[in-house]
């Protein structure tokens, strides 16, 4: 007891979880500037749609942070960076159009702490855990098709997740698009593939 009130155990330890909305804020103005997400607004102003946007960015980001912790992508980087990587990921699977390259720069432009080659590790740490995630599941609904004798249907199993209703909302929102969003981004920014495989 005596130990434990000297040790006092009063840290405010800085999460990912708290940074999202600061570098969400930080980066509006400067995304409403990318040219490449004018062409991507036709419901209103650059500055309206960035505003529209910004609560469903921020939902996916936190979906995002919560798989991150599957891996490594916590150990590579800043809990800043982090969430800048997560941003970059909600960013690019709400508006498609946008390159993460792209979005990378303008979060650095907004934020100079957080330059383009500290946030990609980071990225790619991410876009590895989300690559391991599909393959999983392919796997299993090839197994389970296999075991049940039906070879032209895959059924359908829920998967139960120790994080309780907020992962299962994270599937709901994520899921029908996850398998078209890889393929849009992973050959262009390099998951170290070879590094990985020749890893023991």
């Amino acid at each position: 007891n005596a130990l434990c009130r000297i040790i006092d155990f009063d840290f405010d330890i800085v999460a990912p979880f708290d940074e999202i909305n600061t570098i969400l804020q930080a980066i509006m103005v400067p995304l409403s500037q990318m040219e490449v997400f004018k062409k991507t607004c036709d419901r209103g102003t650059p500055q309206q749609e960035a505003a529209d946007i910004c609560q469903k960015v921020n939902q996916c980001a936190e979906c995002f942070l919560m798989d991150c912790y599957m891996g490594m992508a916590p150990m590579v980087g800043s809990p800043r960076e982090v969430a800048a990587a997560c941003i970059a990921l909600a960013l690019r699977y709400t508006r498609r159009q946008l390159p993460l390259v792209g979005i990378c720069e303008v979060i650095a432009k907004a934020i100079p702490t957080l330059p383009v080659h500290r946030v990609q590790p980071v990225l790619e740490e991410c876009l590895y855990i989300f690559k391991c995630q599909i393959q999983s599941k392919k796997a299993q609904s090839v197994r389970l098709t296999l075991t049940s004798g039906h070879a032209g249907t895959i059924p359908h199993v829920p998967i139960a997740h120790s994080t309780g209703t907020k992962r299962k909302r994270q599937d709901e929102l994520l899921e029908p698009l996850r398998e078209p969003f890889m393929k849009g981004i992973g050959s262009s920014h390099g998951m170290a593939k070879a590094q990985r495989t020749s890893s023991p």
